[in-house]
């Protein structure tokens, strides 16, 4: 089957050659070591340390006109020494999409695509991650000297029906979204956004119910100084009928010298009372399908939220710090101090709700740039966890969390060429 997309692609860069304005074929690959002790979910006393290598295997095809681009992306993802005996093949088309220049400004793109808006706080590609994530969608794009402007959609099937639209995918069924970016003169740049995800009810109907977010973005550069500003506010309904009425904000202040960057924030994601006893409402905040792995520390403790907090919402309050040496090495430190937004119940007999501090996160990293084709990248963290981290996460807090890591990235361009 490898085979078979590899010949495809090679098919397509020959017939590109006698008709692309350019065509680009290049690939990736992306080893990555890990050793986890507490990533993601706490350890037991039990339990011990896992070590693995997982490697991202990309081809890449790229071909653009006056009046046409084109992406073709082809992705292996495995770990060393699966030989897929117990796994499906994760050999796919990560993304595969045409834009079509309409006229001066507007372009008109779809097919299989990732989506990256702003900061990718609700839609992100997740690169880290080594499959990563894309969507099938069509999106009409607007750009000007001053404005971008996006209006997208999507609709998920499992297969072609010969009736009905039951879509047994825990994904969702429906998504649409408009953006809008305005930027003035590089101090000011704002953005406003507009998403509507459509899925299933929890029941035998082929009834969508929705969920609305919106809000926007602020971002503040002047002589050093700058804020970054978020507000997202959700409404609509859930799978379970629940009237959702939820938000998040965050502010980040920070100033930049040449080689130090400095940034200190908050995150503020609201969260259920579950000790109301009403479950006709719904107040926490979900981040829909954000990078979250950029912000809520990297051990990723907090990636899917508002399931990672039992719907108690998150507060994060976090320092960080990026030293750059030359153009090509660089230094972070990051710290975060976790709490919950809202009360969940404690399985103590003596307390009805939980203490909502969860514990404490140092990240440390560094990049070093090899070329513009070779990246090596390695980083430590440290978790510190609090009793309520155990009943919300499981595991023990006994000892310390740890999770290091090294990826080597290397990109090569095999092919590059442009027309008479």
């Amino acid at each position: 089957m490898k085979l078979q997309w590899l010949i495809i692609l090679l098919f397509l860069l020959h017939a590109a050659d006698y008709t692309a304005a350019q065509t680009i074929f290049s690939g990736e690959v992306r080893p990555r070591a890990e050793f986890r002790d507490g990533y993601r979910a706490l350890q037991t006393e039990s339990s011990t340390p896992a070590f693995f290598i997982s490697q991202r295997s990309t081809l890449l095809l790229n071909h653009s006109s006056k009046k046409l681009s084109t992406q073709f992306s082809l992705r292996d993802i495995r770990v060393w020494g699966d030989d897929g005996a117990q796994h499906e093949p994760r050999t796919d088309l990560h993304e595969a999409w045409a834009s079509l220049i309409l006229s001066k400004g507007w372009n008109l793109k779809l097919g299989r695509q990732e989506l990256v808006y702003d900061d990718q706080r609700l839609l992100g590609n997740v690169n880290w991650a080594q499959h990563a994530r894309s969507h099938d969608a069509i999106v009409l794009k607007y750009k000007s000297e001053s404005w971008k402007i996006d209006l997208g959609g999507g609709f998920n099937q499992s297969k072609e029906n010969l009736s009905g639209t039951y879509y047994t995918s825990h994904h969702y069924k429906a998504l649409g979204w408009l953006w809008a970016q305005r930027q003035n003169k590089g101090k000011f740049c704002y953005s406003l956004i507009v998403i509507i995800d459509g899925s299933q009810e929890h029941d035998s109907t082929q009834k969508i119910v929705y969920r609305h977010t919106y809000g926007g973005n602020l971002h503040y550069t002047t002589a050093g100084a700058f804020v970054n500003s978020t507000f997202y506010y959700q409404s609509g309904q859930t799978q379970n009928k629940q009237k959702i009425s939820a938000y998040m904000f965050s502010i980040n202040p920070g100033y930049k010298w040449d080689e130090i960057r400095l940034d200190i924030g908050l995150d503020f994601l609201s969260g259920n009372n579950e000790l109301s006893g009403d479950s006709t409402s719904y107040t926490a905040f979900n981040t829909l399908y954000a990078t979250n792995h950029k912000f809520y520390g990297t051990m990723d403790q907090f990636l899917n939220v508002p399931a990672d907090s039992k719907n108690g919402g998150l507060i994060d309050v976090y320092l960080k710090v990026n030293y750059k040496i030359g153009e090509r090495f660089n230094l972070q430190a990051d710290y975060h101090y976790f709490q919950l937004q809202n009360s969940i119940p404690t399985s103590s007999e003596v307390e009805n709700d939980l203490n909502k501090a969860l514990g404490s996160e140092i990240d440390f990293s560094c990049t070093i740039k090899f070329s513009e084709s070779i990246k090596l990248q390695a980083g430590y963290s440290l978790l510190f966890a609090e009793k309520s981290l155990e009943e919300v996460k499981g595991g023990s807090k006994k000892n310390p969390g740890s999770w290091a890591w090294i990826m080597l990235t290397v990109k090569p361009v095999f092919y590059k060429s442009k027309s008479k």
